[in-house]
C-alpha cells in the first residue's frame, strides 16, 4: 500500500514546492519557430531579468538563466519607466530547415541609451551589435522603429540576448520580421511621417505668413508651437539621431527633454493670446508666464549641470501639466471670458492633452506601451493642430467681421442708418471715373427739409428724429439701386444720379419733392405737412467733386430764396 502511495505523494510535494515562492526554479521556456511568428512585440514569449547589481556581462546572463533567475515576459513590450535598472531579455528561436532564414530584429525605443544585442547558439555568441544613442560609433537606429538588425539564423536553435539601459523611459519592443514585413512597416513609417510632417510646416508656414502680413502674435506663437512638435517627433522617432546629429550622443541625450519644455512654453504663450488672457485674467497671466520662466530655467540648469534622469522626470512633469493648464485656460475662455474661438480650442486642446497624456503615460510605464499609445502623442497632435487651425481661422473671420462691422459704422448714419458723408466721398468716387472714362453724365441732387428748426423748437428734438428717419425712408424707397443716398448733414440729403442729366434728375426731384409733402403729414404730431428744397447740378467731364457739390449747393439756396418747397438746377455745371 505504502509503495503505491509514495508516487502520488511525491507528486503532491513537488507542486506544492513549486507553488511557494522561491521555489521556482527557471521561467518556462517557449521556443518560436521562425517560420510563422507571432506578429507584434514578443515579450509574452520572452523571459527577462532586471539587474540588481554590477552589469552584468552576457557569460554572466547566460548563468543566471541556467539558475533559474529569470522569469516569464509578463507583456508585449517591456516597459519599466524612468530611471529604470538595465533590462536583459531572452528570446529562444528555433529554425527546423537546413537553411539560413533571414530575419529582422526590431528592438527598443530609439531613445535607449544602450541597447546590446547578441545572437547565441550552443551558448557561444554568434554576432553582437552594440546600439544606443549613447554611443556614437553604435549601430544607428531606424527612425520611428528602433534599432533594427537583419539577421541570418541558422538552422537549429539559437538564443536572442537583449540588455537595455537608459535613464530616460526604459522601453524595450522586441519584433522578429521577415523581410517583405520589415519593407512594408518602413513604407508605413514613410508615408505616415511624410503626411504629418508635411502638414505640420505647412500650417507654421501658412500662420508665419499671417503674422507677417496682420503683426498678431498668437499666429507667430502658433507657427513657433508647430515647429516645436515637428522638431521634438523628429527627436522623439530618432529622425533626427538617424539623420541630422548622429554623431552628436550628448545632444541626443536631451533634444527630446529640451522640446518637451520648449513645447510646453510656447504652446501655453499662444493659449494666452489666443484667449486675450491678458485683457481677461491679467494676474493669471503673470502666473501662468511665471510657471513658463520657472520650468524652463529648471530644466535649462538640470541640462546644463548634465542632470539626466532629473531632466528626464522634470521634463515629463511638466509637459503633462502644460496639457492640464491648455485645457483650463480653454475652459476659462469658455465658460467664463467668452473668448472667440475659445470652443474650438479647447476641443483641440483635449486632443492635444488626451494623445499626449496617453503616450506618456506609456512611455512612463503607467500604460501598457502599444501601436496606439506611441502614436497617440501624432494622432493626438494631428488632430489638434487641424483644430487649431480651424480655430485661428474662425477667429481671424470674428476679427474681420468685426472690423467690417466698425467700417460700416464709421461709414453710417446712425440716425438714418443712411451712409454719410465720409461713406457718400468714398464711393461717389469711383462713380465719377466711370463717368468720366466712359464720357457719361452725372448730376447730384442736394435737397433740404424747409423749416426744419421750428420743428425741433416747436414739437422737440424727438419729433425731428423722426421726421429725418421717416424721410430717409421714403426716399430709400424711391431711390434708383444705381443711385448713391446719403445724409449731408442736420436736414439735409445728397443723391448722385449717374447716367443722368440734370433735366432728368430734376424730373425725378420735383416726384420726390411732392411725395415727400403728401407723405409728410403723418409724421409730425400736429399733422402739418413737411416740405423740402432742392438743388441739382449736372458734372461736366473732368470737374472735381467739391466743385461739383458747391454748384448744387448754389442751386439749393437759390430754391430757398425763392420761396422754398421748389426745385431748381443747371445744367452743365461751370
Amino acid at each position: 500500500m505504502a509503495s503505491s502511495c509514495s508516487p502520488f505523494i511525491l507528486r503532491i510535494l513537488f507542486l506544492l514546492c513549486m507553488a511557494l515562492p522561491g521555489c521556482a526554479t527557471a521561467a518556462p521556456q517557449q521556443v518560436l519557430s521562425v517560420h510563422g511568428l507571432p506578429q507584434g512585440s514578443l515579450g509574452r514569449y520572452a523571459q527577462v531579468l532586471q539587474e540588481k547589481g554590477p552589469p552584468l556581462t552576457l557569460e554572466a546572463a547566460q548563468s543566471r538563466w541556467r539558475s533559474g533567475a529569470f522569469t516569464a515576459g509578463s507583456s508585449a513590450v517591456f516597459n519599466t519607466g524612468i530611471g529604470a535598472r538595465p533590462l536583459w531579455v531572452r528570446l529562444a528561436l528555433r529554425n527546423p530547415g537546413d537553411a539560413a532564414v533571414p530575419l529582422r530584429l526590431a528592438a527598443g525605443a530609439t531613445w535607449l541609451d544602450q541597447l546590446d544585442i547578441y545572437l547565441v547558439q550552443d551558448g557561444k555568441p554568434v554576432a553582437a551589435w552594440p546600439a544606443g544613442d549613447e554611443r556614437s560609433e553604435a549601430h544607428p537606429p531606424n527612425p520611428a522603429i528602433g534599432y533594427t538588425i537583419d539577421l541570418s539564423i541558422p538552422p537549429g536553435d539559437v538564443e536572442l540576448y537583449l540588455r537595455a539601459d537608459s535613464t530616460d523611459p526604459l522601453v524595450l519592443p522586441v519584433e522578429l520580421l521577415t523581410p517583405q514585413q520589415a519593407m512594408a512597416q518602413e513604407r508605413r513609417n514613410h508615408y505616415w511621417y511624410g503626411f504629418l510632417y508635411g502638414v505640420m510646416l505647412a500650417l507654421a508656414a501658412f500662420n508665419l505668413t499671417l503674422f507677417a502680413d496682420l503683426r498678431q502674435r498668437s499666429y507667430l506663437y502658433y507657427s513657433l508651437y508647430l515647429l516645436c512638435l515637428v522638431v521634438g517627433n523628429i527627436a522623439y522617432t530618432g529622425h533626427g539621431y538617424a539623420w541630422l546629429w548622429p554623431n552628436a550622443p550628448h545632444f541626443q541625450r536631451y533634444v527630446i527633454l529640451g522640446m518637451m519644455g520648449l513645447l510646453s512654453a510656447v504652446g501655453l504663450l499662444f493659449a494666452c493670446s489666443f484667449l486675450s488672457v491678458a485683457d481677461h485674467a491679467p494676474r493669471l497671466l503673470r502666473a501662468v508666464r511665471w510657471y513658463i520662466g520657472a520650468g524652463l530655467l529648471l530644466l535649462a540648469s538640470l541640462i546644463a549641470f548634465d542632470e539626466h534622469l532629473a531632466t528626464a522626470q522634470s521634463a515629463f512633469v511638466y509637459m503633462t501639466t502644460f496639457a492640464v493648464i491648455m485645457v483650463a485656460l480653454g475652459t476659462l475662455g469658455v465658460v467664463r471670458w467668452r473668448a472667440p474661438a475659445a470652443r474650438h480650442f479647447v476641443v483641440a486642446a483635449w486632443c492635444g492633452m488626451l494623445g499626449a497624456s496617453l503616450t506618456v503615460l506609456a512611455v512612463w510605464g503607467f500604460l501598457p506601451y502599444t501601436t496606439l499609445s506611441y502614436h497617440g502623442l501624432e494622432a493626438g497632435v494631428l488632430l489638434e493642430a487641424v483644430l487649431l487651425a480651424r480655430a485661428v481661422a474662425y477667429r481671424m473671420r470674428v476679427q474681420q467681421d468685426a472690423t467690417l462691422l466698425a467700417e460700416r459704422l464709421a461709414g453710417t448714419d446712425p440716425l438714418t442708418s443712411l451712409p454719410n458723408r465720409r461713406a457718400f466721398i468714398e464711393r461717389s468716387a469711383v462713380i465719377l471715373k466711370l463717368a468720366d472714362r466712359k464720357q457719361r453724365a452725372a448730376s447730384v441732387i442736394m435737397l433740404d427739409l424747409d423749416h426744419f428748426k421750428r420743428i425741433n423748437d416747436e414739437l422737440g428734438h424727438d419729433a425731428g428724429d423722426r421726421v429725418l428717419v421717416a424721410a430717409s425712408a421714403l426716399l430709400q424707397q424711391m431711390c434708383r439701386a444705381s443711385d448713391i443716398l446719403a445724409r449731408w448733414g442736420g436736414e439735409e440729403f445728397i443723391i448722385l444720379m449717374p447716367d443722368t442729366t440734370a433735366s432728368q434728375a430734376g424730373v425725378f426731384a420735383e416726384r420726390l419733392r411732392v411725395a415727400i409733402q403728401e407723405a409728410s403729414a403723418a409724421w409730425r404730431p400736429d399733422g402739418q405737412p413737411v416740405t423740402a428744397s432742392f438743388g441739382i447740378a449736372e458734372r461736366r467731364e473732368g470737374m472735381p467733386f467739391n466743385a461739383l457739390v458747391k454748384a448744387a449747393d448754389v442751386q439749393l439756396y437759390a430754391a430757398k430764396q425763392g420761396g422754398r418747397n421748389r426745385v431748381c438746377f443747371q445744367t452743365r455745371a461751370a
